[in-house]
């Protein structure tokens, strides 16, 4: 008798991106693994992603990608009408039922940030009663046809193995350079300054991180799997961070409880970098600067408060950087991140 799939949501944030949300849906999609339901969340967008999305569900608007080289990942197009339903998520009571939809597009009513966008995705995809994993992944990804079932597959071998698995992250590359690496699962942090890099960044692949998960402190945020066990132990991400260090946070929530990061490093995803949120922000260098310093400022009080002062030693270098290069349109930000008070109010 054939095993039974777990069923997994694939949950997909969009704020003014819905290009990319399309085009990332397209090879969504198209996914070999046989048991997944999809659910968009928007975050208020102003730019008619909401009508976008349903006239490509409907078969009414096409993808448009430059990208040769993943061609393979758009064409031949989909067979459209894909059936959805939308609403408004402003309350939890009396969610709608998925039943024969394959994809829900919620409405947040916000621009509630990151955390607090997947998190509403979150809680309507655990409300359906009938949820194993919680795939999250960036609007601005596209994904090989095997990567949802070979991420489930590594997660699914290593618990049966006996161990309590957590995160599961993917090979990241780079959607402009495929053959280049921009994370092999996540990476370290320092507890010092609160900064992360992601290992593997910037090295062509050529396999040398594949089965490693040494060395990861967290699972980058573009493509991480969730099994629902841990959101039942560990919680929904943190909403005290708009943008960046929500999945750092998530990860040592996490390992203080003892579950486990994994990698897994046949399950491949594309990554424009950065292109979503740069559009999400006007393209504005300093408030894209401002949340993330303002992270590290959250991220170092809360885990190591002992080491806050450092943490804003370091920004306070990176302003006087920034003058002697003559940045002085970014400072503002960086001066208000440096000073931000934990327990403030940003409205």
């Amino acid at each position: 008798m054939p095993m039974i799939a777990p069923r997994v949501y694939i949950i997909i944030l969009n704020y003014n991106g819905w290009k990319d949300t399309v085009e990332c849906l397209e090879t969504v999609f198209r996914s070999d693994y046989p048991d997944y339901k999809v659910v968009v969340a928007d975050n208020n967008s102003t730019d008619d992603s909401i009508l976008r999305l349903k006239k490509w569900a409907e078969g009414d608007c096409s993808v448009e990608s430059t990208q040769q080289q993943l061609s393979h990942l758009f064409v031949p197009p989909l067979r459209k009408p894909i059936p959805f339903l939308f609403f408004e998520a402003k309350s939890e009571a009396n969610l709608p039922k998925m039943d024969k939809s394959r994809m829900v597009v919620l409405q947040t009513g916000k621009n509630l940030g990151y955390a607090a966008g997947n998190n509403e995705a979150i809680k309507y995809a655990l409300s359906q009663g009938d949820c194993d994993y919680i795939w999250i992944l960036n609007n601005d990804v596209v994904v090989e046809t095997d990567a949802l079932a070979k991420v489930v597959e590594h997660a699914e071998t290593t618990r049966k193995r006996g161990f309590k698995i957590g995160l599961t992250g993917s090979k990241i590359l780079y959607y402009k350079h495929p053959s280049i690496l921009q994370a092999a699962g996540g990476g370290p942090c320092d507890e010092w300054t609160g900064r992360s890099w992601q290992k593997g960044d910037g090295e062509k692949d050529i396999g040398q991180y594949d089965n490693d998960s040494a060395q990861l402190d967290y699972i980058l945020g573009a493509a991480v799997l969730v099994p629902t066990a841990f959101l039942r132990d560990v919680g929904l991400m943190c909403e005290d961070y708009f943008l960046f260090a929500e999945e750092r946070d998530w990860a040592i929530r996490g390992r203080r409880k003892d579950w486990l990061l994994n990698y897994a490093y046949l399950s491949r995803i594309y990554h424009k970098d950065a292109g979503s949120m740069n559009r999400e922000n006007g393209g504005d260098r300093g408030l894209l600067d401002f949340y993330m310093m303002r992270s590290r400022v959250i991220f170092a009080k809360k885990f190591f408060p002992r080491r806050l002062w450092f943490v804003r030693a370091c920004i306070l270098i990176s302003f006087l950087k920034r003058i002697c290069r003559g940045e002085f349109s970014t400072l503002p930000f960086v001066a208000r991140a440096m000073l931000f008070k934990v327990n403030n109010s940003l409205d």
